[in-house]
């Protein structure tokens, strides 16, 4: 279990998922009756977007239109 404990700001940062009851224990050793004062957060997880990549949607074919000359399709 990581997390990151600020007594200045009084706030719990969590590094990675915890569970709860082995997160309250640690807690209340560490803390006492005084954890009640701290915000806990969530540490920012960093997700990768393609932005040079855009979205496409390529429609069925019907076997009745023209392949040459596909109806127009708006999002």
């Amino acid at each position: 279990m990581k997390f990151e404990l600020d007594t200045e700001n009084k706030t719990i940062k969590l590094k990675e998922e915890v569970n709860l009851n082995d997160f309250f224990t640690k807690i209340d050793d560490l803390l006492g009756e005084e954890w009640g004062d701290y915000t806990l957060i969530m540490a920012d997880k960093v997700e990768y977007v393609y932005k040079s990549i855009p979205p496409t949607y390529t429609p069925p074919v019907n076997p009745n239109t023209d392949p040459n000359n596909l109806p127009n399709i708006y999002c």
